[in-house]
């Protein structure tokens, strides 16, 4: 009895590894950033009182709103059919990181802004692909 356990346990070992590589994880994303100087020298509006007045150069490192990170998971069903799952969201609004800087819009009055708060905040989804019927997604998804 022990002799056959032990067979059982090697053989399960042994195919297991199989069962798994079918499942493919992948990790990608994008980083969109740009650098932007601004200054001014001499007047820029006679009216106000600080005519004349430079305007300080300030500086800024902006992300695009592209930056992202992507999570994706396939799992193989067979029969010509997959499960997958993915989770992307958005990495950073702003990357300012110097004191002269552009201010920020403050994330939650801003409704543009305030996509890059939280997880799944871009494509994210989960669903069942054939090559027979086509595909079915639950989730947030761009259809361009």
């Amino acid at each position: 009895m022990q002799k056959k356990l032990l067979a059982a346990a090697v053989a399960g070992a042994l195919v297991a590894p199989a069962a798994f590589a079918q499942t493919s994880v992948t990790i990608s994303g994008a980083l969109n950033l740009w650098y932007e100087s601004a200054g001014a020298s001499g007047p820029t509006n006679a009216n106000t009182a600080a005519a004349g007045a430079d305007v300080k150069r300030r500086d800024r490192i902006q992300d695009g709103n592209g930056s992202n990170i992507r999570f994706t998971v396939v799992e193989d069903l067979g029969s010509g059919m997959q499960a997958f799952g993915q989770v992307e969201s958005a990495v950073f609004g702003n990357a300012d990181t110097r004191p002269n800087a552009f201010a920020a819009p403050a994330l939650s009055t801003n409704a543009a802004a305030s996509s890059f708060n939280g997880w799944a905040t871009r494509n994210s989804g989960v669903g069942l692909r054939s090559s027979a019927w086509g595909e079915v997604l639950l989730g947030i998804w761009d259809i361009h």
